[in-house]
């Protein structure tokens, strides 16, 4: 499920202290700004492949797991998020818009 709020990105970004240009997944929906580019949009149905392999609470088992294995590595707040495994595979691949058709399963693995 897709649902378009700049209201909802912009307090959930104050929430977890991130500024969401494109949106977020929260498996099962994603919550896109109006103006999300195709690569933002790309970026998040990476995340929605990665909930689906994890059947929804594996993924977000293993990335708030990730996120505080960063911050105990002595890895501040956003550098924290942007190397959990999930985020590291969605940033590398979001301009490549034929990513998801050659994806393999647990791609996030390889990071």
């Amino acid at each position: 499920m897709i649902i378009v709020s700049d209201k909802v990105v912009d307090i959930w970004g104050k929430i977890i202290g991130i500024n969401l240009t494109t949106g977020f997944h929260l498996p099962p929906v994603t919550f896109l700004r109006k103006d999300a580019t195709d690569e933002g949009v790309n970026h998040e149905h990476i995340h929605l492949i990665q909930g689906v392999e994890l059947l929804t609470i594996g993924f977000y088992v293993v990335y708030v797991a990730n996120y505080l294995y960063n911050r105990i590595r002595g890895m501040n707040h956003i550098d924290s998020y942007k190397n959990v495994l999930f985020e590291v595979e969605a940033y590398e691949n979001e301009n490549n818009l034929k990513y998801l058709f050659k994806r393999k399963i647990w791609a996030w693995l390889k990071k």
